[in-house]
């Protein structure tokens, strides 16, 4: 919970009122969980606009979000860094 207050709290900072804290909850087949049990984590979404899920061959990435998405883990970086 801590590392999410602190992802959401940076997105604010990145993206102001755009950042949102409300995500329905998905499942996943994903091995992030187990660097989770070793090192305080949490995921972040940047959002990919309209497009299919990843891992379909209709998922068109959404290169606008590169900027965004650097300028957050880079926010972070020097948060955690500071």
């Amino acid at each position: 919970e801590k590392q999410s207050e602190l992802a959401f709290s940076i997105a604010k900072k990145t993206v102001g009122n755009k950042a949102s804290a409300s995500q329905k909850p998905m499942m996943g087949s994903e091995d992030f969980s187990y660097f989770l049990n070793k090192i305080p984590g949490c995921f972040a979404w940047i959002g990919n606009g309209p497009s299919a899920s990843l891992h379909n061959p209709k998922y068109d990435f959404n290169d606008s979000v590169l900027t965004t998405g650097s300028s957050f883990l880079a926010s972070l970086a020097e948060d955690r860094l500071a």
